[in-house]
């Protein structure tokens, strides 16, 4: 497990403004740096390289409050050659095209980044991306591969306002059309945003309310 830290930025002045009026408010963002500074400077990272071969993650917490789950019957470490990575397999389930992971938090943690490995530039799709809130909103976004071989990582990063409970990667569709492209999930890293942050965000928020209501 490793710690990440960088300059303290708040989270109110990267949130989307395109999400629902009421509902949480959360905002993307492209790379880890970008990502960490709007989390406020600090995460928890894992990146599995220290676990052996085949562990078995399946529900089994790696960070605290965080653990990965699947409709495939397997989630395991794949680690090779000190590259550890989470992997869910099961023939069936990807053949269907209906293969997902779920990255599930059961502490209030505001900003949750991955990386998606092994995914083939030549798959024909995106893969769809479900963000769950604890206020029971919810936000979809759709993602592709776009760098030039399978070895180039996708990175997905949110932020939000509002605890979020889990991260559904559904897995894009393959290539050769026989269901879902497999890939893996790196360096999962979760960040709680520092209250004064959430002060900040909670003014903003309170402000837009009463501009709408005219008061």
């Amino acid at each position: 497990m490793k710690t990440s830290f960088c300059a303290l930025m708040p989270l109110v002045a990267a949130i989307s403004t395109t999400q629902p009026a009421f509902g949480a408010a959360s905002a993307t963002y492209p790379d880890y740096a970008s990502w960490l500074a709007a989390a406020g400077g600090s995460a928890v990272l894992q990146d599995f390289d220290a676990y052996a071969d085949q562990t078995n993650i399946n529900g089994v917490a790696f960070t605290p409050g965080v653990n990965v789950t699947s409709n495939m019957q397997n989630v395991v470490v794949w680690n090779v050659a000190g590259d550890g990575r989470v992997f869910g397999f099961d023939d069936t389930t990807r053949v269907s095209g209906l293969a997902f992971y779920d990255v599930n938090l059961t502490l209030p943690y505001l900003a949750v980044s991955f990386d998606v490995d092994a995914w083939n530039p030549a798959a024909p799709g995106p893969a769809t991306v479900e963000v769950f809130f604890g206020d029971l909103t919810s936000r979809i976004l759709n993602y592709s591969q776009t760098g030039p071989d399978e070895s180039s990582p996708v990175f997905f990063g949110i932020a939000s306002d509002t605890p979020i409970s889990r991260i559904r990667w559904h897995e894009g569709p393959e290539f050769n059309g026989s269901g879902n492209e497999e890939v893996s999930l790196d360096n999962i890293a979760v960040s709680r945003v520092p209250e004064p942050a959430l002060m900040s965000l909670g003014v903003a928020a309170l402000l837009a309310l009463r501009r709408r209501r005219g008061l």
